[in-house]
């Protein structure tokens, strides 16, 4: 759910295609004034949108090719179609730990701290045990992209399997980030999941190279309030 000059935009997937509709609040209600997906036809599910510093908007998803693959470009002015030109092949499952039961990176998110950009992702078949969440980094939204050599930043554990395809919020002063995720219900059903939320934080690289991003999670012992909570 975005916000543009006083109008809303809704995305959402409706069979395996993203669509766009709009709303004068966020509490709706959303229509569509045509009923058809966005275009290029390539964009199928996982819909998420960044607005970079200088107000341009980019629109992340996932499409069918070698397995499942994150593709990015630019959102046109009318914020229901992408700029075809501007498309770019973000990242692909082409690591072991991407693999695990299909090849699969998708449920892109972006994060930008200190000037860099941050594809924060999930890999593996998601009613895997082993379906993970891990990153690569940028100067540019549009990469080129390299992933984080300790991947995957957050996985399952004895106690918690599944944990992936998240989101970020912060918390009610700004100074603490949270991701949102969900989890199998169980260590032995995947349905109904799970909804958890853990700590992220970026942490100085020993080695020189950006901030590492690091999730504390998956927790299951009570944690203190968000930061600014009342």
């Amino acid at each position: 759910l975005v916000e543009k000059d006083g109008t809303y935009y809704l995305y959402y997937a409706a069979d395996e295609r993203m669509c766009v509709a709009t709303a004068k609040s966020p509490m709706g209600p959303f229509k569509q004034e045509k009923e058809e997906p966005m275009l290029p036809e390539s964009i199928r599910i996982d819909g998420h949108v960044f607005k970079d510093d200088d107000g341009q908007y980019y629109f992340y998803y996932v499409t069918f090719g070698a397995g499942n693959e994150i593709w990015g470009g630019k959102l046109n002015e009318d914020m229901l179609t992408v700029d075809p030109s501007t498309l770019r092949l973000m990242v692909k499952p082409d690591q072991p730990w991407e693999r695990h039961q299909a090849p699969v990176t998708e449920g892109a998110e972006i994060l930008k701290h200190k000037g860099t950009y941050y594809l924060t992702y999930s890999g593996s078949h998601f009613e895997n045990p082993e379906y993970a969440v891990g990153y690569a980094t940028s100067d540019s939204p549009l990469g080129p992209w390299k992933k984080y050599e300790s991947n995957p930043v957050m996985k399952s554990t004895a106690y918690a399997h599944g944990t992936a395809h998240h989101c970020f919020t912060e918390s009610p002063d700004g100074k603490e980030i949270f991701i949102v995720y969900h989890r199998h219900h169980s260590l032995t059903d995947t349905e109904p999941r799970q909804l958890s939320i853990d700590r992220v934080r970026f942490v100085p690289d020993p080695a020189g190279g950006p901030d590492i991003l690091q999730i504390h999670g998956p927790t299951t012992s009570p944690q203190p309030l968000p930061s600014g909570a009342k």
